[in-house]
């Protein structure tokens, strides 16, 4: 009860000195008491004060904090409206960018009369522009709630411009890859003559059913060119931007990536922007096929020797082929299982379970030593790689707890896949 005097006095006094409409009058007590909008406790200040004075002070059009601002929101609202039509989500959330001399305004109230218990000038907007975005989406059949952490659809009321920005979050597609054509990219390569890539195969369709503005392709690690990739597939993610449309069909977009027979993507499934992270980090074991050709004939006890001799540590100085863009350093990694057979005259194929990391047509050739041991040096001649696949990319892409994703791979189960098929 100690508080109804200070409180009346003071909104007695700020009605005296100023203009100011209900929505700012009951923000400057906004922390005060709760279940009411700011209007609604600016107008029961207004009628206690007036009693307390003895005279009715009636509400101005005109209002020296805000300039009208308060009154014309349900104006912004329509706006808002009409700006997001045609775009779909279920959450939002509104942030505004005021004129300065409105928030002086409050700021100087605030000081002048010592009040402790006023509401943020935007936060109170903000919450006021979203009710009645909801409520007003409401009764044209459309739900949509707040969301303060991840919302669909971020909304920026630029007052002291006029304008209306929106910002869409984007969507995120997981999946796996199987490249079925040699000299295709993992990304665009227009520079280097190349008209095709598995991103363009991908994302372009997945922005068309998406209607987004952009994308950008994440892969979990990447083939050279001339690499195929079978098995499971590649694992990748593709970042949707500003996309009006959010519920995706994703068999519609397996479907349109049929139509290049380069390429199949399976297990597909939206998730959120910790994918991309979790298959950017992600150290996966991989197995390899190599097509591997011979100066000489070697006798099936030989290659497998050189096969078993080749498992373990390797130390492999980067490749002269990737120096131009990788550290000169020695890299230490491990072969963990190799299997192979005699294919035709001085040709054999090779099965790889390495660590992630290695070089394997270097583990393969050599190169000048530049990898040891190797499968050339171990068979003691000259070998090159004819073809070379990524066999396969074990491992599943897991929730955790808070929100995040890991790419988890169980080494044992690497090792059965290895034994059972290869």
């Amino acid at each position: 009860m100690s508080k109804e005097p200070d409180v009346v006095s003071t909104a007695a006094r700020i009605l005296e000195d100023h203009e100011i409409c209900d929505s700012c009058l009951g923000r400057l007590f906004g922390e005060l008491s709760h279940g009411l909008t700011n209007r609604e406790r600016g107008k029961s200040l207004r009628t206690v004060a007036g009693m307390v004075m003895d005279k009715p002070i009636v509400e101005d059009d005109s209002c020296n904090i805000c300039f009208g601002l308060c009154s014309d929101l349900d104006s912004w609202v329509e706006r808002t409206i009409e700006t997001v039509e045609g775009y779909e989500f279920s959450t939002f959330l509104f942030g505004t960018r005021l004129r300065r001399v409105v928030k002086r305004n409050q700021e100087s109230l605030e000081e002048k009369y010592n009040l402790k218990n006023a509401e943020d000038f935007s936060h109170a907007v903000n919450r006021a522009l979203g009710k009645r975005f909801r409520d007003n989406l409401a009764e044209r059949g459309i739900t949509v709630e707040a969301d303060f952490d991840t919302p669909d659809l971020t909304v920026l009321l630029d007052f002291e411009n006029d304008r209306i920005e929106i910002e869409l979050r984007p969507v995120y597609v997981y999946g796996r890859y199987r490249k079925l054509t040699r000299g295709i990219p993992q990304t665009d390569w227009p520079e280097m003559g190349y008209s095709n890539s598995v991103e363009e195969i991908i994302s372009s369709p997945a922005r068309s059913l998406s209607r987004s503005e952009s994308s950008v392709f994440h892969g979990g690690g990447r083939e050279d060119v001339d690499v195929l990739c079978l098995g499971g597939g590649r694992p990748f993610v593709v970042e949707l931007r500003e996309p009006r449309i959010r519920s995706l069909d994703l068999n519609d977009l397996k479907e349109e990536t049929k139509k290049s027979e380069d390429l199949e993507i399976r297990n597909l499934r939206i998730v959120a922007k910790g994918a991309v992270e979790a298959i950017k980090s992600a150290k996966p074991d991989k197995i390899y096929r190599a097509l591997v050709d011979s100066e000489v004939e070697i006798g099936a006890d030989d290659f497998a020797e050189g096969l078993r001799k080749i498992q373990g540590r390797i130390f492999q100085r980067t490749p002269t082929r990737v120096a131009h863009r990788r550290s000169d350093l020695v890299r230490v990694r491990r072969v963990f299982g190799a299997s192979g057979r005699r294919a035709g005259d001085r040709n054999y194929e090779v099965y790889l379970w390495a660590e992630s990391g290695l070089y394997i047509k270097e583990l393969i050739t050599s190169e000048g030593h530049r990898s040891l041991p190797s499968l050339s040096g171990n068979l003691g001649c000259d070998l090159t790689v004819g073809e070379l696949d990524v066999a396969d990319v074990p491992g599943k892409l897991e929730s955790v707890e808070g929100g995040s994703y890991r790419f988890a791979q169980d080494r044992q189960t690497v090792k059965d896949i290895f034994a059972g098929n290869y």
